[in-house]
């Protein structure tokens, strides 16, 4: 009894081809600063509220205590003047 004996061939090929993404977005920060993290993968699926990237908040943070300082002040009047 004769067996059928087959060859198999693997070949590999390069192509160039073009990947179209389902949408793409723009994204702006609302302030100017270095970035410390990155989140996300170039071509990764992200969702609404996903956190991106972090900038560094310590060029900030004078301007914020500034703010909470003026806060705890304005709510102190407010709160002596209801008296």
């Amino acid at each position: 009894m004769r067996r059928n004996r087959y060859k198999v061939t693997w070949r590999l090929y390069r192509c160039a081809r073009t990947v179209t993404p389902i949408s793409t977005v723009n994204i702006f920060s609302q302030v100017t600063g270095q970035v410390i993290a990155v989140h996300y993968r170039e071509g990764q699926v992200v969702q609404k509220g996903d956190p991106l990237i972090d900038i560094d908040p310590r060029p900030f943070q004078p301007n914020l205590q500034q703010a909470e300082g003026l806060l705890d002040h304005d709510r102190g009047s407010l709160e002596a003047g209801r008296d």
